[in-house]
């Protein structure tokens, strides 16, 4: 037998704005066998990417299928990653420290390019 004692403290402001402590307390009891199995540890290549003085670098990176992209954002601007073609790359805008990463699920050749400085272009080539 399994069990869980929980306590919650929260504190709610009602409308008047008086603040009040509130104590939840609930005893779980599982009666069960619990068969918990260790999850399997999966490891994924990644290469990185940075992007500075408006440019990324490497501009071009080949890599395995399943594979991990990070572009960091190392420059004073913000910048994208963007696809030329489809919507496989789609970042947020990303300012100084910023990063986005992308797995490479299929096989292919993946031109980029930074939305607000489209001279800045960058290509992912996958592989088997």
């Amino acid at each position: 037998m399994l069990v869980i004692f929980v306590a919650v403290f929260l504190i709610f402001q009602r409308a008047d704005g008086v603040e009040v402590p509130v104590e939840i307390e609930e005893e779980i009891i599982i009666d069960e066998e619990l068969n918990i199995k260790e999850a399997p540890i999966i490891e994924m290549e990644q290469r990185n990417v940075v992007i500075s003085s408006f440019a990324y670098v490497p501009q071009e990176i080949t890599v395995q299928v399943g594979t991990m992209v990070v572009w960091r954002n190392n420059d004073t601007d913000a910048h994208t990653v963007t696809s030329d073609d489809g919507d496989e790359l789609n970042s947020p805008l990303l300012s100084t420290g910023d990063s986005f990463s992308h797995v490479f699920d299929n096989v292919g050749t993946f031109d980029y390019h930074c939305a607000p400085h489209p001279f800045m272009q960058g290509r992912v080539i996958v592989v088997e």
